[in-house]
């Protein structure tokens, strides 16, 4: 069977920091009394994968001497889990992986640690739309491998750099997947890997810079469904829902009429149902919630953008509803 990689980018604004924050951070003492290494966990421990984490480095860290001092620290360890698992050498440098509590307690101790996050979705959010994508009850492409890419941390804050980041990472591993099938398609004449496809389920202000790197991941084949955003205006004045080669999704409703916050106008390309939906939440293996947004219709596009058939419920028209402007601003935000 061929599969298609998923990739679902996770974000939130600066702005959402307070009611997001279901954190607290947690410093103890080492001998000597050094501070080791912030751990930020979460007030919902059941809604992270175990033993999973993310470790930010403090500038200057040359990445790949840590990297090999961390393999060496989780080779000493008895565990069976996975280690290292994805490194980030971008705006943002560290990695993510599966530790022991030995192991990060070494990892925490090193001075080039900045802090640890739980590897998590403590907010709901890229649960509901990776539930949409691929869940076993309520996935489109039931049959599709889904891969998170976090860009900031547990308290919901982030910056446009980290965006960016996270689109460029996410079109280079698009990009070697699809290498490495074109190889084994080459030597064997088939291959399992069908292709790739982003859902960005977020918005902000206008930005050249994101609308530029998502159409040059489109360029080199790693299409992007993206939100239309939830403010009733003209979706070409927001990131990414502007950017020309991403397929922007609007929201409609039961009757198949706009919903009445769904942003429209001549960069959105398509509508599908975003009025509540019911999909997969946080909290535990069967948590679900029913919660609206354009978020909620981006996910749908997934389907499609893999060349499969077309989701029945999505509606392909363009509409200008009305004329305005949009203020600018830059602050990024679930839609």
């Amino acid at each position: 069977m061929h599969k298609v990689t998923a990739i679902v980018l996770v974000f939130a604004a600066h702005s959402l920091a307070s009611p997001l924050s279901t954190y607290h951070l947690v410093e103890r003492q080492i001998d000597g009394g050094l501070s080791l290494a912030p751990l930020l966990t979460s007030s919902i421990p059941e809604s992270h994968i175990e033993n999973s984490y993310i470790v930010v480095l403090k500038d200057g860290v040359d990445l790949t001497s840590h990297t090999n001092l961390v393999m060496n620290a989780h080779s000493e360890d008895s565990s069976d889990l996975s280690g290292l698992k994805h490194v980030y050498d971008g705006q943002i440098k560290g990695y993510a992986g599966q530790f022991s509590s030995s192991t990060i307690h070494k990892l925490r101790a090193m001075a080039e640690v900045d802090y640890n996050d739980v590897d998590e979705d403590a907010n709901g959010h890229g649960t509901h739309c990776a539930g949409t994508i691929a869940s076993r009850k309520y996935g489109v492409a039931k049959a599709a491998n889904i891969v998170a890419v976090k860009v900031l941390g547990s308290n919901g804050s982030g910056t446009m750099s980290d965006v960016l980041s996270g689109v460029v990472w996410a079109a280079t591993q698009a990009a070697e997947k699809k290498a490495k099938a074109q190889a084994e398609y080459a030597a064997t004449g088939k291959t399992s890997h069908k292709g790739s496809v982003a859902n960005m389920s977020l918005g902000g202000g206008k930005s050249r810079a994101l609308d530029d790197a998502v159409n040059k991941a489109v360029d080199s084949g790693l299409h992007f469904a993206v939100a239309a955003g939830n403010e009733n205006k003209d979706a070409c004045n927001t990131s990414p829902a502007g950017a020309e080669k991403a397929i922007t999704v609007g929201a409609s409703t039961l009757a198949d009429t706009r919903a009445y916050f769904s942003n429209f106008g001549p960069c959105v390309d398509v509508f599908a149902p975003g009025l509540n939906i019911l999909s997969t939440w946080k909290g535990s293996e069967t948590a679900t919630n029913t919660i609206s947004g354009t978020s909620m219709a981006s996910p749908r596009k997934y389907k499609s953008a893999n060349g499969d058939q077309l989701d029945p419920n999505l509606s392909i028209f363009r509409r200008c509803w009305s004329s305005c402007l949009l203020p600018l601003h830059l602050s990024l935000r679930y839609l």
